[in-house]
C-alpha cells in the first residue's frame, strides 16, 4: 500500500496513523532548511529529519509532495 492510499483511508484520523507505527521503520532521510523540507540534501546547514517527524509536523499530503516532487516550503504545511 502507498503512503497516499494510507491517508486516505485515515484521513480525519492522524493519530490512527501515528498508532499504526506505518513510518517507524522508515529509514528515510529528508532535509530540513529554514523555511523548506528536501529530498536530497541542499547545503551543509540542512538538519536531518526522519519521514515520521516530517509526518507528524506537516502531515502525509505534505510528505508525499515532498517525496513526488523533491521539495516543499514549510509555509504550506503548517496548521
Amino acid at each position: 500500500m502507498k503512503l497516499w492510499q494510507l491517508e486516505s483511508v485515515t484521513r480525519g484520523e492522524p493519530e490512527l496513523m501515528m498508532r499504526l507505527d506505518v513510518l517507524s521503520g522508515s529509514k528515510l532521510e529528508l532535509y530540513e532548511a529554514a523555511d523548506t523540507i528536501r529530498s536530497c540534501r541542499f547545503g551543509p546547514a540542512d538538519r536531518v529529519i526522519s519521514a515520521v517527524e516530517v509526518y507528524r509536523r506537516f502531515g502525509g499530503g505534505f510528505l508525499e509532495d515532498v517525496l513526488e516532487k523533491g521539495s516543499r516550503p514549510t509555509a504550506w504545511g503548517e496548521p
